[in-house]
């Protein structure tokens, strides 16, 4: 990809996180019922990140048991 298509596919491919319940409708509905997810860890450390990502983990599990 070249450089100046990059700033423009990351604003597309971008979700603003707002603390409501549907911010990770998108990512869920890709995630699907996949047996596994993998989820990063770009911010490792920080307060928000396990926070995020307790919400995701939280979410994700049921999805799986059916």
């Amino acid at each position: 990809m070249a450089p100046k298509e990059i700033v423009p596919a990351m604003v597309e491919a971008c979700h603003v996180i707002t603390g409501e319940g549907a911010d990770y409708d998108a990512l869920l509905e890709l995630i699907g019922n996949r047996r596994f997810v993998l989820i990063g860890e770009a911010s490792h450390g920080t307060h928000d990140f396990y926070q995020e990502r307790a919400r995701i983990t939280r979410r994700v599990r049921p999805r799986q048991r059916q």
